[in-house]
């Protein structure tokens, strides 16, 4: 069932505060100027509590709503969550951050349970920051751990005293969601039946006495992503430089005797604001330059959540013990490059290129190679923010291939730093591993509640088995079964290793029922392995699979 509702303003709550008496009035205002529209649907407001008419709908969004939503102003209203953050965008100097597919499953389990009627997943696809279209900090690459990455290619395929449960009945139909907060696995009764509630998770009985579903027991398919390096561009002789010209006060004509805001002034045409100025230097001894700036990166060379309130660039020099902040200054907005646009085929014909490493290293240098991207920009790389981990944010970046041409590409660099585009390569992206883990105790997959021709629900049907479900991407087959363990294996899909339990006809089952099929499903029990490899013991299967 399609839902379709129109947004005014997205987390304005968040900077509210920051405009005082008008925050509180500029949302009643958008309110009403959006009922007035009379667009025949329901209008919403994220994460906006204090909304002063019935017609808009207060919704959450976050990675826990379940826990932190409130609920609609009004009793009247539906509870929605309008964006579950599957992941999480990443800065540059962050890690990148994944969410368990678990994590995902307890709290739309426990949204529902709290009557809630409507999960949007944000973002479930991926995506790039092409150009400068990316936001203050934020990397090219945008929700790459989503569901399906930035590519496009699926990541994950199926998703007492702190017990609690929700109830809901009509007539004789009843529904439950036992609920289990705690980080152990607990026993709880529920009209009067027993029920094993493992740690951080949520159980669904539809008929209030079987469980369907347990959070904690999602049967998931994961890829794992291989990068196959095509090109390497390693080769001197296809390199050529071209030195930034550095701008001097006489070449600007731009002036103030003040310091000019670099967002305003730039008008969002470049990243980049030259402050010029000028000054006698009588004294030969080295002299110590003191900048303060609210500039993200700041370059000095010696030539001789609100945007109302942010500001960036420079708001105090001095040289020594003297203050040039109020000295008369040149502005120039943006790098010559960028005007002459060497980065396309046209600018770049223009100019004097130099052949690469001709000259000592300086900053903001541009350098060419026959490869791509053909004046199309891929996006900002900082490669000098790090992460905790001491590496970069972000080491590869997307190149459409609607960006590319049959031959002579022509690929255009910006080092603002330490550049070496010896060291750059052309890769392709595929997901041609896929991997399942699943255990005995796990429940079978649900599939719906429609009932049968006996007019039972499906999910009640005693052969029904926990099973590993493989699929491969699209027009690819699995070719070979790199790892099979039906017993008590170790690891993930990542790494694997047997454990003292093991069948040995592990792999030549899923062989048999896998190779060379699209999609395969085996079911987790002794009977499908021929023999129980351990009595008693609680047993899992692990398969790693390559497709082609």
């Amino acid at each position: 069932m399609a839902a379709s509702y129109g947004k005014i303003e997205n987390e304005y709550k968040l900077v509210e505060p920051a405009f005082h008496e008008k925050g509180p009035s500029y949302v009643r205002w958008a309110a009403k100027m959006a009922v007035r529209l009379q667009t025949g649907v329901p209008w919403i407001m994220c994460k906006q509590m204090t909304l002063l008419t019935q017609w808009l709908i207060n919704t959450c969004n976050g990675m826990q709503c379940g826990q932190t939503f409130k609920g609609p102003n009004s009793p009247n209203k539906p509870s929605l969550w309008t964006e579950n953050w599957t992941s999480f965008f990443q800065t540059y100097g962050e890690e990148p951050y994944l969410r368990s597919a678990e994590d995902i499953a307890f709290h739309v389990a426990l949204f529902i349970a709290k009557n809630g009627s409507y999960v949007n997943y944000y973002m479930y696809h991926g995506g790039t920051n092409f150009g400068r279209t990316a936001s203050e900090y934020v990397t090219t690459s945008y929700y790459d751990e989503a569901p399906l990455d930035e590519y496009g290619a699926q990541t994950i395929l199926s998703l007492g005293r702190l017990q609690q449960a929700y109830v809901f009945k009509k007539s004789e139909e009843c529904t439950a969601f036992l609920v289990n907060y705690e980080k152990r696995d607990v026993k709880v009764h529920f009209q009067n039946v027993a029920y094993e509630l493992p740690r951080k998770s949520i159980s669904i009985l539809p008929d209030c006495k079987v469980i369907v579903f347990n959070t904690a027991k999602v049967s998931t398919q994961y890829n794992t992503r291989s990068v196959i390096s095509r090109k390497k561009f390693d080769s001197i002789e296809k390199w050529e430089e071209h030195k930034e010209d550095i701008p001097t006060f006489l070449k600007t004509s731009l002036r103030a005797h003040t310091f000019l805001e670099q967002m305003s002034t730039t008008n969002d045409t470049s990243d980049y604001l030259w402050y010029t100025f000028r000054f006698v230097n009588h004294d030969r001894t080295a002299q110590l330059l003191n900048v303060h700036s609210n500039g993200h990166v700041l370059q000095a060379f010696d030539s001789g959540a609100h945007l109302e309130r942010r500001v960036l660039g420079l708001r105090r020099v001095r040289v020594q013990s003297k203050d040039f902040t109020n000295d008369a200054w040149g502005y120039q907005v943006g790098l010559q490059g960028e005007r002459q646009q060497i980065y396309t085929n046209v600018g770049s014909s223009k100019i004097q290129w130099n052949r690469y490493g001709s000259s000592t290293h300086r900053r903001l240098t541009w350098y060419k190679g026959e490869a791509w991207v053909n004046g199309e920009s891929i996006g900002r790389y900082w490669v000098s923010f790090h992460t905790s981990q001491g590496n970069p944010s972000q080491t590869r970046y997307h190149v459409p291939r609607s960006f590319l041409e049959p031959k002579d590409n022509l690929l255009v660099l910006l080092e603002e730093e330490n550049g070496y585009p010896l060291g750059i390569s052309l890769d392709t992206i595929s997901r041609t591993k896929v991997c399942g883990l699943v255990s005995e105790p796990h429940l079978p997959p649900v599939c719906g509640t429609r009932h049968d021709q006996s007019g039972e629900i499906c999910q009640r049907n005693p052969d029904r088995r926990p099973n590993v479900q493989l699929q491969c991407p699209q027009n690819s087959t699995i070719s070979k079964i790199l790892f099979a363990s039906f017993g008590t294996p170790s690891g993930d899909c990542e790494s694997q290793a047997l454990g003292t339990c093991h069948s040995s006809n592990s792999r030549a089952i899923v062989e048999k029922e896998c190779l060379g099929k699209s999609k395969c499903s085996i079911i987790v029990s002794s009977h499908t392995f021929g023999d129980d490899p351990c009595p008693g013991i609680p047993k899992a299967l692990l398969v790693d699979a390559q497709c082609a």
